[in-house]
């Protein structure tokens, strides 16, 4: 089951990336495919913070490892828009 939850996953976000980068889809359809990649990225990083905040007191190398890893995520979903900006002139 796990893995038909992670093709289904796989399959869906190849979909988006694809209709994110073709300049012939419209802008009305790209944006809220935009929109979702935008909320499930912040969704993780929220999860991985609540995550890191509640095992603070139990251990602190668990939270240390969940804001490490929320942060490289954040700093690497900025550098990627940031990437695909500089590339498009019509983002």
């Amino acid at each position: 089951m796990d893995f038909i939850i992670e093709i289904i996953c796989e399959f869906f976000l190849g979909v988006i990336s694809v209709i994110f980068e073709d300049k012939k889809v419209s802008k009305w359809v790209r944006d809220p495919f935009i929109g979702i990649i935008f909320i499930l990225y912040t969704f993780i990083i929220g999860v991985l913070i609540w995550a890191g905040l509640n095992s603070f007191q139990n251990d602190i190398i668990k939270s240390v490892v969940s804001f490490l890893l929320s942060a490289i995520l954040l700093f690497s979903g900025i550098m990627s828009i940031r990437r695909i900006c500089e590339k498009k002139d019509n983002f």
